[in-house]
């Protein structure tokens, strides 16, 4: 599922406020150049090929290495899709490479609830600028990271298991004010990736496991 116009502010947008899905992407399994918004549902994505069952990042960029494995599937759902690899990202070093993220906003992503099963060979939920997580059960396995936002990121609840993640939660500004949460991670469990950004804890049961 794809919102890719970027020449104008009030298009590039999906909302999704119920429904039943299923699908396996080659590139992102649901992307939006501008906002991402998902007030319910139940959502079981692959991307990628699904988690490729080790860390599929070096910690230094956005390349990827590894050996992809077939994705999951749990249980039957009304809507399948495959997307072809045509979402493209720019590595620090230059290289071009597809994006094969779960959920992926380019300004703005809100989960206000809904049930998520995602597998993904990239980050499996990702926005540019801005994320809020407010309700909502995630279920995810990924080569990288498993929550990233590049600027804001806020969880106010949910119940978010990370079972395979390169890193749990990432972003340059990081605040915590409720949920559930077991991260387990080959790396930083929770990271605040800028030299000038913050942390705060002000709720939510929280556990995490980082190497």
């Amino acid at each position: 599922i794809r919102s890719t116009n970027d020449s104008d502010e009030t298009k590039g947008n999906i909302l999704i406020f119920d429904g039943q899905f299923t699908i396996n992407a080659s590139a992102d399994a649901i992307q939006a150049e501008n906002t991402l918004y998902i007030a319910d549902g139940i959502y079981h994505l692959v991307s990628g090929g699904g988690y490729p069952g080790q860390s599929t990042s070096t910690g230094n960029d956005n390349r990827r290495f590894g050996t992809r494995t077939e994705g999951f599937r749990t249980g039957e759902m009304p809507f399948e899709t495959d997307v072809p690899a045509t979402n493209s990202e720019i590595t620090e070093a230059g290289d071009e490479t597809t994006s094969q993220k779960g959920l992926k906003a380019g300004v703005n992503l809100v989960i206000d609830g809904g049930t998520y099963d995602i597998s993904s060979y990239d980050d499996a939920v990702h926005s540019d600028d801005q994320l809020t997580i407010n309700a909502g059960t995630l279920k995810i396995e990924t080569g990288d990271d498993a929550i990233r936002s590049e600027n804001q990121l806020i969880i106010n609840g949910g119940d978010i298991t990370v079972s395979n993640a390169y890193e749990g939660i990432e972003s340059a500004e990081i605040t915590i004010n409720g949920g559930n949460i077991y991260i387990n991670a080959d790396d930083d469990g929770i990271n605040v990736n800028s030299s000038g950004g913050l942390l705060t804890i002000n709720g939510g049961d929280i556990y995490v496991i980082g190497r």
